[in-house]
């Protein structure tokens, strides 16, 4: 059954199905209710909004393929909005090329499953999802703070520690996406804030000249590839002491010099030599299959990161320990020993590397064991390097 506002509220594993269908709202439902979950079914893009805001759910299920407001726009809007920004989105739709794909997870979408969807995996992915979504930080309670009271908070950063910033050129029409964004990409310290109409200022408490550049260019990228033109970073840092004024008044500088030199984000000229690229995220490609590591190694070493290949599972196991990669990407049908005796292996391997499955099998039991062993993804084959970039970059958000 669906549930009223008073028993939502209480929380505690709530699924809300954005879906006009109402034969296919009914057989999500009894699924998932038969698995112990609460549901809200919401039937239309109009409501849905307004009924998301008011009920909080844990996790939202949302047709893209919606009439009137689609589910891209709902998307857009949930992702805007501070207090549903951190909500896990999981897309259901009939589009499976890799574009609508890409477009998904770029608007933000934790997930996207085609129809007809096995409702075995899909309660897998909910529960994984619930489990390991994070509690809104400050930023994403606050959202873009009005300039006056980013000044305070700037200051106090400054007058107790480095900083560096980023001030960002944005078309005022889309503004509020963008905020979404760069809170999908910040930390529980940073902050951003409206400077004005056309312009946002993200602050990056204790990073580096240099970090935050790098930051704020891939930042830039991503959201120019969501369809965004028009964005540009100027990027400058500040030592303990320094005046707030002083190092927007240089990120503006080097915005100029990003709009120049058409880069996605830029230092000030004269501080380039202090600004070399800090050293990537490093990805260990575990895969046997030449087709595979012949599509997806240039890929990856084209986005910038530092990749080591593996043909077998001892290799693996011996550059994960020396080498401490940010992410794994672990198929699991690897010579000698399986994908899933590796993740056995990390169970209790400090630090533990984020890892990507690749399976050709995506059983619902295949799924579940990866996930409950210690997966952080689950990618079936045949599959894009695009939307593998994309998901290890979710990943190493």
């Amino acid at each position: 059954m669906t549930l009223d506002s008073d028993l939502v509220t209480r929380r505690g594993g709530v699924v809300a199905i954005v879906e006009d269908d109402p034969d296919q709202l009914s057989v999500l439902e009894i699924h998932l209710e038969s698995a112990g979950l609460r549901t809200v079914g919401i039937h239309s893009g109009y409501d849905a909004v307004s009924r998301l805001a008011e009920l909080r759910p844990d996790i939202v299920l949302l047709d893209v393929d919606l009439p009137g407001v689609d589910g891209d726009a709902v998307c857009r809007t949930l992702k805007s909005m501070p207090a549903l920004a951190a909500t896990p989105i999981v897309f259901l739709t009939t589009k499976a090329s890799i574009n609508e794909k890409l477009s998904g997870l770029t608007l933000g979408a934790d997930e996207y499953l085609c129809k007809p969807i096995d409702p075995r995996e899909l309660l897998v992915r909910i529960r994984h999802l619930i489990a390991r979504s994070p509690a809104a930080t400050p930023q994403a309670t606050r959202g873009a703070l009005a300039f006056d009271a980013f000044s305070e908070i700037a200051a106090d950063r400054f007058a107790n520690d480095s900083a560096a910033l980023a001030l960002i050129r944005v078309p005022p029409t889309q503004r509020a996406v963008i905020v979404s964004m760069l809170i999908d990409e910040s930390r529980e310290e940073d902050v951003i804030c409206r400077y004005d109409d056309g312009h946002l200022i993200w602050l990056l408490p204790g990073s580096s000249r240099a970090q935050a550049l790098d930051r704020a260019r891939d930042a830039v990228e991503r959201i120019r590839a969501a369809g965004h033109a028009g964005v540009t970073a100027g990027v400058a840092a500040g030592a303990t002491g320094s005046s707030t004024k002083d190092v927007v008044a240089e990120a503006d500088e080097a915005l100029a010099e990003a709009r120049y030199l058409k880069a996605p984000a830029a230092v000030k000229a004269d501080s380039v030599a202090a600004a070399r690229v800090a050293v990537n995220h490093s990805v260990v490609l575990a895969v046997d299959d030449p087709d595979v590591m012949r599509a997806v190694e240039p890929h990856m070493k084209a986005a910038g990161f530092r990749t080591t290949i593996t043909l077998d599972t001892a290799t693996t196991l011996l550059a994960i320990r020396d080498q401490e990669p940010d992410v794994v990407v672990l198929d699991l049908m690897m010579p000698a020993m399986t994908g899933f005796e590796v993740l056995a292996h990390l169970r209790d391997l400090l630090p533990r590397p984020r890892v990507l499955v690749l399976s050709a099998r995506g059983r619902e039991d295949d799924v579940s064991r990866a996930f409950q062993m210690g997966a952080d993804d689950y990618v079936v084959k045949p599959f894009s390097p695009q939307e593998l970039r994309a998901r290890i970059l979710r990943l190493l958000r």
